[in-house]
C-alpha cells in the first residue's frame, strides 16, 4: 500500500459526498481511505457506507462520538501505507491524479513530512488571504526535530496546519502511545503535528501545484464564532499542558520551555480574537471559558490587557457578569493596601491610619505603591511590606502584580485610587488570582462626577466588577447602589482624639505660629481644580491687607515644583513674606489645628474631606466653599459655607469671624460638639470595614436592585451638565462656527486656563507674556503676507 488517506467525519452531510467524490475519483490504486464516522446524527454514515459499497479502497468505521483527536489518532492506527495525509470532510482534492503525484513526491524526497501547495475556496479574498499568510509561503529543508519545532511553533515560518503535508507512516506510529485523548475537535493539527515533528528528521517545503483544496468557513476553526463553537474553540489552551506533560516525561521540558511559551502566546491571541466575535451577553460566559486552564490564566490576562489597553470599557461591558467577579467564600488574613503614591496628601493620612487599625485586628499588611519615596513618607509599622509596581502595563505592571499577589498570598486588596486609568485591568489581575477586590472613593462626590460627566459610564462599569466600593457620603452609596454597585457607606478612619484649645503637648509650638498674633491654615495639595489653592492666595492676600496681626498658613505640596515657585513668587510680588507663610509638606499637619484661630479650605469638591474633620476635632472655625453633601456639616453646625470661587464673601466672613471674639468663640464650640456628635452617631471607619470584610469572607455582599427611575433623574441631570460645561457660549443660529474653529477655540481656552494657573490676570508675568505674545504673533503675521505676496 502507497498512501493512506486520513478522513474523520461528524455531521458533514452537506459538504461529504463532494469530498469522497474526489477519493473515488483517483486514479492511484495503491492507496486506503480509513474513514471513520465519529457519531454522527446526520446522513453522513450512509454516505460514507454508500462508497464502501462501491470502492473497496474505503474503509469505513462507525463510533460513537470521541472528537476529531481521537477519531484521527485511531485511523492512523489503522494505516498501512508507506505514506499517509489527511483530509477533512468538508474539503476535496482538486483533482483526480493528486494521489498518483503526492506518491511520486514522497518517494522522491523521502522525507518524514513533505509540505506541498495548497488552495482555498468558500470564503471572501480577505480570509483567503489570512489563512495563506497563517500556512505561510516557506519553501526549504530542515534537518533535526528541533528545528522543525522551532520553525513552525517559535518562529511561525510554517504553518501548523496538517492538510498541507505527507507524512511517513512509521514516523506517525511512533506519537500514537503519547497523544493524549481529550474530546478535541479544534486545535487537533497544532497538538498532533507537534508530536509527529519531535519524532522527525527531516523535513521539506517544496514548490508544487496545489494539491489540496481547503474550504474556509465551514470548519469549527474557521467559521463564525458563537458560545457554542466557542466552548470547543476555547479548548486550544489545554494543548500546551499536554504537550508539557509528554516533554516532562521525555525529560526535555527545559529544552524546549520558551518554545511552549511561543505556542502558548499564539494561541491565546487566537482564542482571544475568536472571544472578540461573541456578543454580549453570551461574552460573558466566553470569558469563562478563556480561564478554564488554571496554568494560562496569567498569560491570558496579560494579553487581553495588551489587546484592549485603548478599550478598557469595551471588555468591562463584556465581561461584567463574568463569574470571576463572583464572591467566593475565602478567610482574609493578608490585605494589600493600594494608592499610587504614598505623601502628602488626604488620601495618604487615611492610609496612615488605616494601616495600624488593620494590624490590631489580626491581618498582615502589604502596602503598594508606583513610588516611594522615603524622604517624604508618613511613619509606617516595621511588620509592613512595601510593594512597587511600575506605573505602565507596557512597563510590566500586570507581570508585578501578579508576581506580588501569588508570593504574598493577598487575600484582599483595598484600592484607594477609585480614578485610576489602571483600575480596571488591576482588578482583572486582583481576581483572576482568586483575591477580593475593594475600592475607597476618596475623590469622587457628586460635583466631580458632575464636572467629568463624559467618564461616567466609564467609572460605573468599572465599579460594577468590583467586590464592594466604599463610599464617604450617602449620596454617593445610593447612586452607585442605583447602578446595581454594591456600595457601602463607612466613616473616614482620621479621627484623632478631640484636643482642647491650650492642651499642653510635648512638641514646641512651631516658630511661624506666634502666639501674639490670629492665624489662619489652609492645608492640601497645590492644585487648583479641586483644591483652588491661587483662590485661597487671593483670600488671604484681602486678610492681610486689612488685618495687621494676622499670619497666614499655607501646607501642602504640588504635583510638580511650578506649584511650590508659584506660591512664593505670590507672596514675593505682593510683599508678604511676613504675613503668609509657605510651610510645605509637614507631615504632622494637623498638629497646627492646635494654634489655628479660623480654617480656610477651598475645595470645589469633596468627599470626606481629613483637614475638615481635624479642624473639628481641634474646634477650629472652617469657613468653606459649599459643599452641602458633605456628612461631616450635614447639621450646618460650626462651619461657614460659602458659594464656590467667591473669594470675596470667604475673606469677609473670615474677616469677621477674625473681628468677632465672641462669635468666634461661639463658631468654636458648635464645630466641637458637632464633631461629636458625628463620632456618637457614626460607626467608627474599622467597625464599619470589619463588618464588610466579613460580609466578602462568607460572600454575603449582595448586588443591589438596580433603581431605573434614579437612573433616569441622573443621566438626565449627567447630559445636562455635559452641555452646561461643553457647548459654545453663542447663539448658533446667529453665529455659525466651522468645527475646526470650535476646535481651535476649545484648544485656546484649555491652554489659556493652563497658562493662568502660573500667570493669573493683573499679574507681571501676564502683561509680560502678553506683551511677548503679541510680538511673536506680528513677526508670525507679517511672514504670511509676505508669503502670499
Amino acid at each position: 500500500m502507497d498512501i493512506s488517506v486520513i478522513v474523520p467525519v461528524h455531521n458533514s452531510e452537506i459538504y461529504l459526498e463532494a469530498c469522497l467524490k474526489t477519493l473515488h475519483e483517483q486514479t492511484h490504486q495503491a492507496a486506503e481511505f480509513i474513514v471513520i464516522d465519529d457519531g454522527s446524527d446526520d446522513k453522513s454514515g450512509a454516505i460514507c457506507d454508500a462508497f464502501a459499497a462501491v470502492d473497496k479502497r474505503f474503509v469505513v468505521i462507525h463510533q460513537k462520538p470521541a472528537g476529531t483527536l481521537v477519531t484521527r489518532k485511531r485511523a492512523f492506527a489503522l494505516a498501512t501505507g508507506k505514506w499517509c495525509i489527511c483530509l477533512d470532510a468538508d474539503d476535496k482534492l482538486p483533482f483526480n491524479r493528486v494521489l498518483e503525484i503526492e506518491v511520486k513526491l514522497a518517494n522522491h524526497h523521502d522525507v518524514d513530512i513533505l509540505r506541498f501547495d495548497m488552495e482555498c475556496f468558500g470564503a471572501t479574498p480577505e480570509k483567503i488571504k489570512n489563512y495563506l499568510n497563517f500556512r505561510k509561503e516557506w519553501q526549504g529543508s530542515i534537518h533535526s526535530p528541533y528545528l522543525i519545532l522551532d520553525a513552525i511553533y517559535n518562529k511561525a515560518q510554517i504553518g501548523w496546519g496538517m492538510a498541507d503535508k505527507i507524512y511517513r507512516t512509521a514516523t506517525v506510529h511512533k506519537t500514537l502511545p503519547f497523544l493524549e485523548e481529550p474530546f478535541l475537535c479544534c486545535g487537533t493539527d497544532c497538538y498532533q503535528l507537534f508530536l509527529i515533528s519531535y519524532f522527525s528528521s527531516t523535513f521539506k517545503s517544496i514548490k508544487t501545484e496545489p494539491l489540496y483544496s481547503y474550504r474556509i468557513g465551514s470548519g469549527i476553526s474557521t467559521s463564525e464564532t458563537n458560545l457554542d463553537k466557542f466552548k470547543e474553540q476555547a479548548k486550544i489552551l489545554f494543548i500546551p499542558n499536554y504537550l508539557r506533560d509528554f516533554l516532562t516525561k521525555e525529560r526535555q521540558l527545559s529544552k524546549y520551555e520558551a518554545m511552549l511559551s511561543a505556542l502558548s502566546f499564539r494561541l491565546i491571541d487566537a482564542t482571544i480574537s475568536r472571544f472578540d466575535l461573541v456578543q454580549y451577553p453570551d461574552s460573558n460566559s466566553a470569558f469563562d471559558l478563556l480561564l478554564l486552564n488554571p496554568s494560562l490564566i496569567k498569560e491570558v490576562i496579560e494579553q487581553l490587557i495588551r489587546r484592549y489597553q485603548t478599550n478598557q470599557l469595551e471588555l468591562a461591558e463584556k465581561i461584567s457578569e463574568s463569574r470571576i467577579f463572583e464572591g467566593k467564600p475565602k478567610k482574609i488574613k493578608r490585605v494589600g493596601i493600594f494608592y499610587h503614591r504614598y505623601f502628602n496628601g488626604g488620601t495618604e493620612k487615611v492610609i496612615f491610619h488605616q494601616i495600624p487599625l488593620l494590624i490590631e485586628n489580626g491581618f498582615e499588611i502589604f502596602l503598594i505603591t508606583e513610588i516611594i519615596d522615603k524622604k517624604q513618607e508618613y511613619f509606617l509599622p516595621s511588620e509592613v511590606k512595601r510593594i512597587c509596581l511600575p506605573k505602565e502595563f507596557q512597563n510590566g505592571r500586570a507581570q508585578g502584580l501578579f508576581r506580588a499577589l501569588q508570593h504574598n498570598k493577598i487575600d484582599l486588596i483595598i484600592y484607594h485610587a477609585p480614578c485610576s486609568p489602571t483600575l480596571f485591568f488591576d482588578n482583572l489581575v486582583v481576581r483572576s488570582c482568586g483575591s477580593a477586590f475593594i475600592v475607597t472613593c476618596h475623590n469622587f462626590a457628586p460635583s466631580t462626577i458632575s464636572l467629568f460627566s463624559p467618564h461616567w459610564g466609564k467609572y460605573s462599569s468599572y465599579f460594577k466588577t468590583v467586590d464592594a466600593l466604599i463610599t464617604l457620603t450617602s449620596v454617593e452609596r445610593d447612586l452607585f447602589s442605583a447602578y446595581e454597585i454594591p456600595s457601602f457607606l463607612i466613616p473616614n478612619p482620621l479621627f484623632p482624639p478631640i484636643c482642647a484649645k491650650g492642651a499642653s503637648d510635648l512638641e514646641p509650638r512651631p516658630s511661624s505660629f506666634d502666639k501674639n498674633k490670629k492665624h489662619i491654615i489652609w492645608i492640601g495639595r497645590l492644585e487648583n481644580i479641586q483644591k483652588n489653592y491661587i483662590e485661597a492666595m487671593e483670600i488671604f492676600k484681602n486678610i492681610c491687607s486689612t488685618l495687621p496681626d494676622v499670619t497666614c498658613h499655607i501646607i501642602g505640596k504640588g504635583e510638580t515644583p511650578l506649584e511650590e515657585k508659584y506660591v512664593r513668587q505670590f507672596i514675593s510680588d505682593n510683599d508678604l513674606e511676613q504675613r503668609i507663610i509657605y510651610e510645605g509638606f509637614l507631615t504632622s499637619a494637623d498638629k497646627c489645628f492646635k494654634y489655628a484661630d479660623i480654617h480656610l479650605m477651598t475645595s470645589t469638591f469633596e468627599c470626606f474631606p481629613m483637614v475638615l474633620s481635624e479642624a473639628m476635632s481641634y474646634g477650629v472655625p472652617t469657613v468653606l466653599y459649599e459643599m452641602p453633601y458633605l456628612e461631616l456639616i450635614k447639621n450646618n453646625k460650626g462651619c461657614i459655607s460659602v458659594p464656590r470661587h467667591h473669594v470675596e464673601k470667604a475673606s469677609q466672613e473670615i474677616l469677621r469671624l477674625l473681628t468677632n471674639e465672641t462669635e468666634r468663640h461661639d463658631c468654636s464650640q458648635k464645630t466641637s460638639e458637632a464633631y461629636r456628635s458625628y463620632l456618637a452617631s457614626n460607626l467608627s471607619h474599622i467597625q464599619g470595614l470589619m463588618s464588610l470584610i466579613h460580609k466578602i469572607e462568607e460572600a454575603r455582599v449582595a448586588k443591589p436592585q438596580r433603581n431605573d427611575s434614579f437612573i433616569e433623574l441622573w443621566e438626565s441631570f449627567v447630559s445636562f451638565q455635559t452641555e452646561t460645561n461643553y457647548q459654545p457660549k453663542v447663539n448658533i443660529k446667529e453665529i455659525q462656527i466651522s468645527a475646526y474653529d470650535q476646535k481651535k477655540i476649545s484648544r485656546y481656552d484649555n491652554c489659556l486656563s493652563f497658562f493662568l494657573n502660573f500667570a493669573p490676570k493683573d499679574s507681571y508675568r501676564y502683561s509680560f507674556s502678553k506683551r511677548i505674545a503679541k510680538w511673536l504673533y506680528s513677526i508670525i503675521k507679517d511672514k504670511n503676507i509676505k508669503r502670499q505676496d
